[in-house]
């Protein structure tokens, strides 16, 4: 059965001074904030297995646009761009085929938000715009049916893994109801509903200001697993289709601010007095929380076989063009000493195995040579040494796959 999703206090076994992890852990994020255990963020070679880069090919003989949404299996790329809708690639780079097309007629759509592979039944949904609705394709780019918009949300981005296609929710409070989660059918029979934990704040006049906005985001973990955090909330929660449990509490303490703030889209002043923007990841080995504390970029990370937690604040860095005075969040990356490549923070998780980034060529053309850079594997490091010195303006993005360690 294929599932549509909308949107394990701490406690330590230790036998013999060793670390044993277990649900639900609290992360003292707190402790890392005043200073308590500093540390340099693991690195690609610590955590990677391997590295690919697919270079993906023209399509029509045309350029892509701004990239949105991709998501990558054993046999296939997906993506969403601004001016192209949903595109189906191989694993090799090369287009193979449209999913659906902009327009306003049956199987069409305005705009693509987010792509989700099924393809153990060769199906693809895409999560359309501006319905919100979920039109349904074949392989072959074919119109099946469409799956319609469920109130009180407006999905983003999409997953799939093992039976669960998820998704995360993203949108102002327009009205009197939301949801954290919501699993159902291809059919559109609900299976699973659960509340957003703002409901009491819904129920307020204060979703008629069109000012606080609430925000689910979904990281696939393995084959029945997928981990869910609601912004102002501050738990990760896992799901495995029939339940939702705590899996990690971020004790963040004192840096947390006021609950309204961090349901506001923030301005300089808000920035300055909350934490805001916590996105996350998980390999087997780690868990990573990226976030903007009092308006600084801050990673936090957990060693899973040691129990130790530390964390890096990095450089304040804006926005260009905005008066905002809001600091960027997303530039928090992991070094990349695998390859001497572009470093690394994955735009879309597929498994705690299996992360992906993209850059554009004009961004790997700029950047300092991979084979002036430290690197731990030298043969990788002279074939994307090679890619990046025949790439052109011309040239299509690159798209990053990180296969993370498993536990050591």
């Amino acid at each position: 059965m294929v599932l549509i999703l909308l949107f394990s206090c701490s406690n330590v076994s230790n036998s013999k001074n060793e670390f044993s992890l277990s649900f639900p852990y609290t992360l003292s994020i707190k402790k890392v904030l005043n200073g308590s255990s500093p540390g340099l963020p693991p690195s690609l070679s610590q955590i990677a297995d391997s590295i690919e880069y697919v270079k993906l090919g023209l399509v029509g003989g045309k350029l892509l646009g701004r990239i949105s949404n991709v998501k990558v299996t054993q046999s296939h790329i997906f993506l969403t761009t601004v001016n192209e809708g949903a595109l189906m690639f191989n694993r090799s780079g090369e287009f193979i085929t449209r999913l659906g097309k902009l327009g306003k007629g049956p199987g069409e759509y305005s705009q693509a938000l987010g792509v989700v592979p099924v393809e153990g039944k060769g199906l693809v949904a895409v999560k359309a715009y501006p319905l919100g609705d979920f039109p349904i394709y074949d392989y072959d780019g074919e119109f099946v049916h469409r799956l319609g918009r469920h109130d009180g949300g407006s999905n983003t981005t999409t997953y799939f893994k093992g039976g669960l296609l998820s998704g995360d929710d993203l949108g102002f409070f327009s009205r009197k109801t939301g949801y954290m989660l919501l699993s159902r059918t291809l059919d559109d029979d609900t299976l699973f509903f659960r509340q957003s934990h703002h409901d009491d704040f819904l129920n307020t006049n204060s979703w008629k200001k069109l000012q606080h906005y609430i925000g689910t985001w979904i990281s696939p973990y393995n084959v029945d697993t997928v981990l869910v955090y609601e912004n102002a909330v501050d738990t990760i929660f896992s799901f495995n289709g029939k339940e939702l449990a705590p899996r990690y509490i971020l004790d963040i303490g004192k840096y947390n601010g006021k609950y309204t703030d961090r349901l506001t889209l923030p301005t300089k002043a808000v920035a300055e007095a909350s934490t805001q923007y916590i996105f996350f990841f998980e390999t087997q080995a780690h868990l990573f929380v990226q976030m903007l504390v009092r308006n600084k970029p801050w990673l936090v990370w957990l060693d899973k076989q040691t129990g130790l937690t530390q964390g890096k604040q990095y450089p304040v860095e804006f926005w260009p063009e905005t008066t905002l005075g809001i600091a960027r969040s997303d530039k928090t990356f992991l070094p990349n000493d695998y390859d001497g490549g572009p470093d690394f923070w994955p735009r879309t998780t597929m498994s705690s195995r299996l992360g992906v980034s993209w850059f554009y060529a004009y961004e790997l053309m700029d950047m300092e040579s991979p084979s002036t850079r430290v690197a731990s594997n030298k043969v990788a490091q002279s074939r994307l040494d090679s890619m990046v010195e025949n790439l052109t303006m011309e040239d299509n993005p690159v798209i990053m796959i990180v296969h993370y360690k498993g536990r050591q």
